[in-house]
Formats: structure tokens, C-alpha cells, sequence
């Protein structure tokens, strides 16, 4: 999921770049929003959904006695936005437009971040501390990246593009961490569940009328006429 997060955002380079050497400042922010909202409509569902079914995946997936690493994987979850966003900031945008100096010292303040932070909780939490540091650390990548980037793109803004995902995550998790709280753990059940979670979540966008699923409904719309088409031409 972090692959197809990250390389989602990949097509934009180009675009930020050219936009950049021809000083189109608001069209480099529509790019960028654009991508914050892709960021925001796969990382949400991806971290709420396995912390939602982590609990009964992990018996299945890697076997008995390895319960002690559910804790592990849901602390873990949230680096998927951190990494995602800080991925627009920094590869997309700070790298992009020739800032390499800008991206090169974020990146030291989370190296250096995640070495104090692993020496005081690996001490003090052991794994579950080590987990801890890593996500903070990418987080304060992030931070320092928004703060480079913020006379270019107002940063509530980048928060106002995720609201609707935030909702339709949330009611996706709701669902799903009862029904997998009541089904036995299996495979079939896993698979269930993570359909489930998916139709309620598009579901959700549909009815908050998010123009992002909406244009991809459209286009898969058109998509298919087109196919029907030509198999009637045929």
C-alpha cells in the first residue's frame, strides 16, 4: 500500500517541476492538493482498516504465539500518512522545485529525532518504543517540510482535503472492528471483512458527494460503455 501511495504522487513531478520554471504558483498548488488528496484517500482507510482487523489477521497470517505483535502493527499503521504526505512535501515538491538543501535537512531532523527517541523508549517500552520512535521521526520530517512549504500552500488546507475521508474511514472502521470482533478468526472471514470495509467506505464518499470517487465512477462508467460498444460493433 505505501508503493501504490508513493507512486501515485510520482506522475506529478514533472508537472510541479514545469509549473515551477514558468512561476505558475496556483498551478502548483492544484497539483499539489491533488495529491494531498490522494495521499488522504488511500493512507485513512489503510491505517483505520488493519488496526479495525489486525487483531484477527495476524493468528492466521503468521501463526500462533505471534499475538504480541498486533500492538506492534497498529502502533505502526499511522507511518503510512506520515510517510505518504511527507512524500508530496518533500519528493514532489521540495526536490522538485531545486530545494534539495530544504528536503536534506528535514530528513536529518527525523534521523536525528528517531536516534534520541530509540535510545530513551527502546529502554523504557522495548519493540513498542523502537515503533514509536520511527513514526515520530517521520512525523518530524513531515513538520519541518510543512513549515518550508507553507508560504506556497496554506496548511489547513492540506488538513480541509482529508475531512471527508476522515468520515467515511471512521464509519468504515466502525463497522468493521465489530463485525471482526465477532466473527472466528479465518482467512474467508479476513476477506470479509476487508470487502466490507471497502464498500462502506466508497459508499460513504458517495454519499458525502466526494468529487474524487465520483470522477473515478464516471470514468469506469465510461469505460465500460465504451467496451459494450465495441462488442456490439463487432
Amino acid at each position: 500500500m505505501l508503493l501504490l501511495i508513493t507512486a501515485l504522487g510520482t506522475v506529478m513531478n514533472s508537472r510541479i517541476a514545469n509549473a515551477f520554471a514558468e512561476q505558475k504558483k496556483e498551478e502548483i498548488k492544484k497539483y499539489l492538493l491533488q495529491t494531498f488528496r490522494n495521499v488522504w484517500f488511500l493512507s485513512l482507510p489503510s491505517v483505520l482498516g488493519i488496526i479495525a482487523i489486525s487483531a484477527k489477521l495476524v493468528p492466521w497470517f503468521y501463526g500462533e504465539g505471534y499475538e504480541a505483535i498486533i500492538p506492534l502493527i497498529n502502533a505502526t499503521a499511522p507511518i503510512l500518512i506520515a510517510i505518504g504526505l511527507s512524500n508530496v512535501t518533500g519528493n514532489q515538491y521540495l526536490i522538485q522545485i531545486g530545494q534539495q538543501k530544504k528536503f536534506t535537512i528535514s530528513v536529518t531532523v527525523g534521523a536525528i529525532v528517531n536516534v534520541i527517541l530509540n535510545y530513551t523508549l527502546i529502554n523504557l517500552m522495548g519493540t513498542i518504543g523502537a515503533v514509536i520512535s520511527s513514526v515520530i521521526a517521520e512525523l518530524s520530517v513531515l513538520t519541518v517540510q510543512l513549515l518550508y512549504i507553507r508560504k506556497e500552500i496554506n496548511i489547513l488546507e492540506i488538513g480541509k482535503v482529508a475531512i471527508k475521508y476522515l468520515i467515511s474511514s471512521l464509519a468504515m472502521f466502525a463497522v468493521v472492528a465489530s463485525l471482526a470482533s465477532k466473527m472466528p478468526i479465518s482467512i474467508k472471514n479476513t476477506g470479509i471483512q476487508v470487502l466490507v470495509g471497502v464498500i462502506i467506505y466508497i459508499v460513504a464518499l458517495i454519499l458525502l458527494k466526494d468529487k474524487f470517487v465520483k470522477d473515478g465512477i464516471n470514468q469506469f462508467t465510461i469505460g465500460i460503455k465504451n467496451k459494450v460498444r465495441k462488442v456490439k460493433k463487432s
